[in-house]
């Protein structure tokens, strides 16, 4: 069961216990053949903590209107956690909704489809037809609205693939970026090599791609590195949002969920994750945002809200900014 952070008090409590479930996860990961100095973890400057959100494709949509004006009303920065070396799944809701875009343009909601990419396309590759990348489109909105520093995480996971090779650590499967796809190559042992459809690449090739960041963990090695390597462990700092939209996919939840377990065991302490709103939004933002989730709902503007009130309770005071941003899409739409 994941526990959550309830509060910043609760979180900066714990900075004593968090140093030392660093130390115990950099010395995992030097028994595993990983070295932490190697690593390009996102910079966090000394003395900030920041509230953290991770999306293969980052825009400013409903969940950055909450989770920025939550920060703010607790004193901390934010940053973003991009993923642009993961490949495009046509029925993750977080991933087309960065391609059949829905935004809010003065009093209604517009659709556009932005690009039409296949299954296994790398998102970074992808074209749009503004003539700009997919990612390239998206973060370029995010900056001119979001105070936000924006991080693209790829390389830390082709990093640690690579260190983990390198010690002789093969995987059960790697995924490789070629020609504009990301393909899935799994070992051989009786081989020796990577096989995908008679194709074959060996363990030091293997180590040379990771290096040049052209292949990826799978997803279960993936949720793993990102609960150990990333939130109040390596980075003693960063706190990451855990949204309720990502649990739709049980596959996905019990990856991540197990990662979650796999990384207290391993450092002594639970990641340090806050949980924003709750599964009931899933029925009010279909109503308000003509969409499943909030995700698919791009704002042209950074809406300026006012929360019923702050309790100072990561939860609850997520609650009621949503609230204040359904109304302020309401009113908006009714205007």
């Amino acid at each position: 069961m994941i526990k959550y952070i309830d509060s910043l008090e609760e979180y900066l409590g714990q900075s004593k216990a968090r140093e030392a479930a660093r130390e115990k996860a950099i010395d995992y990961l030097n028994s595993i053949g990983i070295c932490f100095d190697e690593l390009p973890l996102p910079h966090i400057n000394d003395g900030d903590v920041v509230l953290a959100l991770a999306r293969q494709v980052q825009t400013y949509d409903v969940e950055h209107a909450i989770i920025d004006n939550l920060a703010e009303i607790n004193g901390i920065k934010r940053i973003d956690l991009s993923l642009g070396a993961d490949h495009y799944v046509s029925n993750n809701i977080h991933k087309s909704s960065r391609v059949n875009t829905k935004v809010l343009n003065g009093k209604s909601i517009t659709g556009e489809v932005i690009a039409r990419p296949s299954n296994g396309d790398i998102l970074r590759e992808i074209m749009t037809n503004k003539g700009a990348t997919l990612t390239d489109y998206h973060h370029r909105d995010l900056a001119k609205k979001a105070d936000a520093e924006l991080f693209d995480v790829s390389g830390l996971y082709s990093n640690a693939l690579a260190q983990l090779l390198s010690s002789g650590q093969n995987q059960d499967t790697i995924w490789v970026l070629e020609n504009g796809k990301s393909k899935k190559y799994s070992w051989i042992g009786s081989k020796g090599k990577y096989t995908n459809n008679g194709n074959e690449i060996s363990s030091d090739e293997m180590i040379d791609l990771a290096y040049r960041d052209k292949v990826r963990p799978d997803a279960s090695k993936y949720y793993q590195m990102m609960y150990l390597l990333q939130p109040g462990i390596l980075n003693p700092a960063m706190i990451l949002a855990d949204t309720p939209w990502e649990h739709d996919c049980k596959k996905i939840y019990s990856a991540a969920n197990d990662a979650y377990m796999f990384a207290e065991k391993v450092a002594g302490i639970p990641p340090a994750t806050v949980q924003i709103c709750n599964i009931d939004s899933l029925k009010k933002t279909k109503d308000v945002f003509i969409a499943k989730h909030p995700s698919q709902m791009i704002l042209d503007e950074v809406p300026k809200i006012e929360p019923k009130g702050i309790s100072g309770n990561f939860y609850d005071d997520s609650v009621n900014i949503e609230e204040a941003v359904l109304q302020y899409v309401k009113s908006r739409r009714e205007a």
